[in-house]
């Protein structure tokens, strides 16, 4: 891992570094918040449900309490009158004292009665649901033993407009039958015909003392309201309780009169564990917990919501993990800043490191950079690189000197011997002719001291140095007359090839030796140019065949220092300066043609080069 960590990138240890500490802050910080986080979340939606239970609840109440108003303005049951007394209510007196005179004569107030006290009871439910719309349905059926049944429609079903009704045709059934079995308490129910209605019924009694004082019950008939299941759907805010959660309108027979689920799940649990008393009670139902939410209601009915625990713990499981979702979104994102900034922290580094790389020595620019570390980093780099090319800049002026010196002294080794040698030629002159050839002679001479005194280091065409060689091949004619012959083989591109000062003459002149000593007949000396590729060979050819090659490649390598002859300096002097002016490229050695004859070949490489820098042609 060490070592894996090592061989990163900086940009990878800052970015690691930074996301590291940011991980473990942002872990710290989550363990830390989620104990008390976890604690927080459920009660809020524990809260939350249970305030949107209390306003369910508050709902239903509200609508039975209107609805119980409008059935105790019709009759409460519970008023004790007197026989004939006036207070009893308007309706329920209608239907006791409705009765045709001798003669029908009170016809029209006893119809104008009836449409006042039908138009009276549809008020009073109408204010029940308002202007909601609510499709709903109130009748009184009425007891046969009331004479004012006999005037009465007699339709059975809850669908057919309001008002009064004999219950002739109706009282056989079952939910007519349970509403006067419980004397006067209300009966609620669902006919399968009005899957989607609500039904309440109520029987009515009149409870009066006679003129015996004696109490007397008479019953009045069935008051029923029917309505929609639509109107309590709109009264409860289902979609703010948990996915599991129901709601229940209950009787005091723990009977279900609504459910907010047509397959209701708790419907067990309800008839099994909760107690007809308000609060919020703690429940098991198939091992799952659950809270009960418990309010009485008006008309014997309790409303009740059944919340299960794990639905709460998975709103609190949901919001915590939407916390760490985000959470690790803000982790991302905030590695994604950290790598960005690292990385641009890194580029002017990673700039100066491919520049040192590519072995740029030239300064690099700091125009990217500040007053940072960094600036100063590129700072140092160019004032190393200044001094770093001040040095080399010193040592090459030095080299230069040295070479200098090194040709100057290699010429002053070589001039000397030729003019010795010259001179012996001029003085021979002298003595056999004191003729006008010597002054030629002398002229000659003069010609190539002056050649090689002036800018020895110079680089010349070899034409300049064929003018030269020509100058010498005047000399030696003069003092050998027709036993030397010389042949110049250049071609014409090649008279323009720049070469150092006086690296040909004394190859010609150690030729010339060589032609001189073999005796047989007269010495012949070429002067030969080649180019072959990115080659160029400049061949001195003598038609002597005693020379000892070997021995010569010894002298020109130095291997033979202590035994080189005088008139063998100038070839080590040739070849040293070959070597100092085309270095690796540049050659001499010695070799016998097929017949034997001496060649002493100069070979230079990489023509084409130095053609593009301009120091060959």
């Amino acid at each position: 891992m060490k070592s894996w960590y090592k061989n990163r990138g900086i940009s990878f240890k800052i970015s690691f570094m930074f996301a590291s500490l940011f991980l473990l802050m942002i872990g710290v910080l989550t363990f830390i918040l989620y104990n008390h986080f976890q604690k927080t979340v459920n009660e809020s939606i524990m809260s939350a449900v249970s305030g949107k239970v209390s306003d369910n609840m508050s709902q239903m109440q509200s609508l039975l309490e209107r609805i119980e108003i409008s059935v105790d303005l019709v009759y409460d049951n519970d008023t004790l009158y007197y026989e004939g007394d006036a207070e009893i209510p308007p309706i329920c007196k209608m239907m006791l004292s409705y009765k045709l005179e001798p003669g029908n004569e009170n016809v029209p107030p006893l119809i104008e009665e009836y449409e006042s006290n039908k138009k009276l009871f549809n008020d009073y439910f109408s204010a029940c649901f308002g202007s909601t719309g609510t499709d709903y349905s109130n009748i009184i059926f009425v007891d046969t033993s009331l004479p004012i049944h006999r005037f009465l429609v007699r339709h059975t079903g809850f669908d057919e407009g309001n008002g009064f009704r004999s219950s002739a045709n109706i009282q056989a059934a079952d939910w007519y039958q349970q509403a006067r079995q419980l004397d006067g308490d209300i009966y609620w129910f669902i006919l399968p015909e009005y899957e989607t209605r609500l039904c309440m019924a109520k029987l009515l009694k009149h409870a009066y003392i006679d003129q015996n004082r004696e109490l007397q019950v008479q019953e009045i008939g069935v008051l029923t309201l029917s309505f929609d299941i639509a109107a309590i759907y709109d009264r409860l805010d289902i979609e703010g309780l948990t996915s599991g959660s129901e709601i229940y309108l209950v009787d005091r027979e723990k009977e279900i009169v609504f459910s907010s689920n047509q397959q209701s799940a708790f419907s067990q649990l309800l008839e099994e564990q909760y107690t007809w008393q308000e609060g919020i009670q703690e429940a098991q139902y198939e091992g799952q917990p659950c809270q009960i939410y418990f309010k009485e209601l008006p008309m014997d009915l309790a409303i009740m919501s059944v919340v299960p625990l794990d639905d709460i713990k998975s709103l609190t499981s949901d919001t915590i993990r939407i916390i760490f979702i985000v959470g690790i979104i803000a982790v991302c994102v905030s590695v994604a800043v950290i790598v960005l900034l690292a990385a641009k922290i890194v580029a002017p580094i990673k700039r100066l490191s491919k520049h040192m790389q590519a072995g740029h020595a030239e300064l690099i620019s700091c125009d990217t950079v500040g007053q940072d570390e960094t600036g100063k980093l590129y700072r140092a780099f160019n004032t190393l690189m200044t001094r770093l090319h001040q040095s080399m800049d010193d040592t090459v002026t030095a080299m230069e000197k040295q070479k200098e010196a090194e040709l100057r002294a290699l010429q002053a080794q070589i001039n000397p011997h030729f003019v010795y040698n010259t001179l012996n030629s001029v003085s021979s002159l002298a003595l056999y002719y004191e003729k006008q050839d010597i002054a030629e002679v002398v002229d000659n001479l003069s010609k190539i001291m002056r050649y090689s005194i002036s800018s020895p280091n110079e680089m010349v065409p070899i034409r300049t140095e064929l003018n030269i060689i020509k100058e010498y091949e005047n000399i030696q004619k003069s003092c050998y007359w027709e036993e030397v012959a010389f042949r110049y083989e250049i071609a014409p591109e090649m008279l323009d090839f720049l070469i150092p000062k006086l690296i040909i003459q004394p190859l010609i002149e150690n030729a010339l030796k060589h032609g001189l000593d073999h005796g047989e007949g007269c010495a012949e000396v070429r002067l030969i140019t080649a180019r072959k590729g990115d080659e160029i060979k400049i061949i001195v050819w003598d038609s002597g065949k005693c020379a000892d090659v070997e021995k010569l490649n010894r002298y020109a390598l130095g291997v033979d220092s202590e035994e080189i002859k005088s008139s063998s300096i100038g070839v080590r002097n040739v070849w040293e300066r070959i070597r100092i002016v085309f270095g690796e490229q540049g050659s001499l050695h010695y070799e016998k043609d097929e017949e034997g004859h001496t060649m002493a070949i100069i070979s230079i490489n990489g023509i084409e080069e130095r053609q593009k820098e301009g120091n060959v042609l």
